[in-house]
Parts: structure tokens; C-alpha cells; sequence
């Protein structure tokens, strides 16, 4: 069974975007503190100028995981090409919404938070829509 070369493309687009939870994916400018994507997943605490705590993060977690979730998918079926448009979709949206939906339990901190993208989310979100375009692509195409 011969692969199609967007399909492999893609499934690799999907392998590098979930990648991305070990590079930097959000920092808040005001303290200079950066976090990378499994801290924004899996929780930590920080005691610095500010002392907080994130806590595990479900949809984090899901954002991360749903790249992956359809590279394997296109690996392993023939007929994945909709479940994987879906789940490259789902997941740049909530990569881009990731500092949205982060919960900190601040103790104590100087101003209020408002965190930024950094390049690690950023990429993941291109290669989470480079997927979805791939995918839909390949499922449009009526092999």
C-alpha cells in the first residue's frame, strides 16, 4: 500500500507540531518568564519576583497530543484523511488559544498576568495548519 506524499507530509507535520511541547511556547514580558510547553501542560511552580503555580492542563495536554494523534492516523489508515483534517483543525485552534486558557494560582505577584506567544507555539501552530491543509487536501482529493 503506497502512501501518498501529502499524506507522509503531513503526518509528519503532525510528528513536529506535538513536537513543539519541548521548545519555549508562552512567556509573560513582564517578569521575563518563560514557560515550555510541558510546563504549560503538566504544571509548575515558580518563585521568583512573583511566586505562582500552574497546574496540570487538560486541554493543553489535548492540543499537543492531537497533532500526533493524526499523524498516526495517516500512517495507519487509509481512510483517516477527515479525522485528521479535524484534529489538525481542533489543534491549531487551541494552540492558539493556549494563553487563553491557562490557569495560574498566583500567591503573590506584581501586576496582572498577560502572557505572549513564543516561537515553539508558534511553529506548532504552522505545522498543525500545514497538517489540516495537507489532510484536507489528500481527503478532497478522491483517491
Amino acid at each position: 500500500m503506497k502512501k501518498s506524499p501529502f499524506r507522509l507530509l503531513a503526518a509528519l507535520l503532525g510528528v513536529l507540531s506535538s513536537a513543539m511541547i519541548f521548545l519555549d511556547v508562552i512567556t509573560w514580558p513582564f517578569l521575563d518568564l518563560t514557560l515550555t510547553g510541558v510546563e504549560a501542560v503538566f504544571g509548575t511552580s515558580i518563585e521568583d519576583e512573583a511566586v505562582f503555580e500552574i497546574e496540570f492542563n487538560i486541554i493543553a495536554l489535548i492540543a499537543f497530543a492531537l497533532p500526533f494523534i493524526a499523524a498516526l492516523s495517516l500512517l495507519l489508515s487509509r481512510r483517516a484523511g477527515i479525522f485528521a483534517t479535524i484534529c489538525f483543525g481542533a489543534a491549531a485552534v487551541l494552540l492558539v488559544l493556549l494563553p487563553e486558557y491557562m490557569e495560574v494560582r498566583i500567591i503573590t505577584v506584581p501586576t496582572d498576568l498577560d502572557w505572549a506567544r513564543e516561537t515553539g507555539l508558534v511553529l506548532a501552530v504552522a505545522f498543525a495548519a500545514g497538517g489540516f491543509l495537507l489532510s484536507l487536501f489528500e481527503t478532497t482529493q478522491g483517491k
